[in-house]
């Protein structure tokens, strides 16, 4: 068993980060554990090894096109502040030290976990598999939905990852950035590529005939998608939608909370 607060846990999205900082915090109060964290939804957008300027500019350009589709009074620098922007996709890291990623059957997770398998490449990472662990009460198993007091029985099962897991997921990562479609989903628990359109039937389904706001389809919408996609991608896909003049909308079209929809009915 390694010394987990001497490790640095590899980790994705903030929620994961609060909770995990959280615990680390209560149980280990005069000891700074190492937490690197990905903000990107990797399950959407241009995927690459986001190590070069080229490379994350393209996931930058990817972004800004979305937020274009609603912050139509924004100037251009203004768009896509994703905080952190060079920090999260750091591989720089002590060589002392042992790597925890943790994952799931959260995509954003797998993906990640995909990245450092290839990019890492040495025989200091460890894994906290969640999906070995019974099913919490949600749709996936992640560490952003476990509760405070279940990290400490989920940190006893960090396994090493043996080196020919790595090469697999190396391979996984690889097969991921040729993908052709900018949209990822989980499928029987492996990583498919999809059409951008495919969550429209769902966002058309969420709406009526009688004007809703914009945050209560793109809620329903989050909580029926089976798995993980952030609420901006749906409000451009609404934004799409309106362009396509399949759904009409009221008020202040910048903000998912300033303005409705309804589904046009030909």
């Amino acid at each position: 068993m390694i010394d987990i607060k001497n490790a640095v846990h590899l980790v994705w999205s903030n929620p994961a980060r609060g909770g995990l900082k959280n615990y680390f915090e209560n149980v280990f109060p005069y000891t700074h554990v190492s937490i690197q964290t990905m903000y990107i939804d990797l399950s959407v957008g241009p995927l690459s090894d986001f190590i070069t300027t080229n490379e994350q500019d393209a996931c930058s350009d990817y972004w800004k096109m979305i937020d274009k589709a609603y912050f139509t009074n924004i100037p251009e620098e203004e768009l896509y502040l994703l905080p952190n922007i060079d920090n999260q996709y750091n591989l720089s890291f002590p060589k002392d030290k042992p790597l925890v990623i943790w994952h799931g059957s959260e995509i954003n997770e797998k993906i990640m976990l995909c990245r450092y398998c290839s990019l890492l490449k040495n025989d200091n990472l460890y894994e906290v598999n969640l999906d070995l662990l019974p099913v919490m009460d949600y749709k996936v198993n992640c560490l952003a939905q476990y509760p405070f007091e279940k990290i400490k029985e989920v940190i006893s099962f960090v396994r090493k990852l043996e080196i020919e897991t790595q090469i697999k997921y190396a391979h996984q990562w690889e097969a991921l950035k040729r993908g052709k479609t900018n949209l990822r989903v989980l499928e029987n628990n492996k990583i498919v590529f999809v059409n951008d359109d495919y969550i429209d039937d769902l966002i058309l389904s969420n709406c009526s005939t009688e004007y809703q706001l914009a945050a209560k389809v793109i809620g329903a919408t989050m909580g029926q998608f089976k798995g993980s996609l952030s609420d901006s991608f749906i409000n451009y896909r609404i934004h799409v939608l309106i362009s396509l003049q399949k759904i009409e909308g009221t008020g202040n079209l910048s903000g998912m909370r300033y303005f409705s929809i309804r589904k046009i009915i030909v």
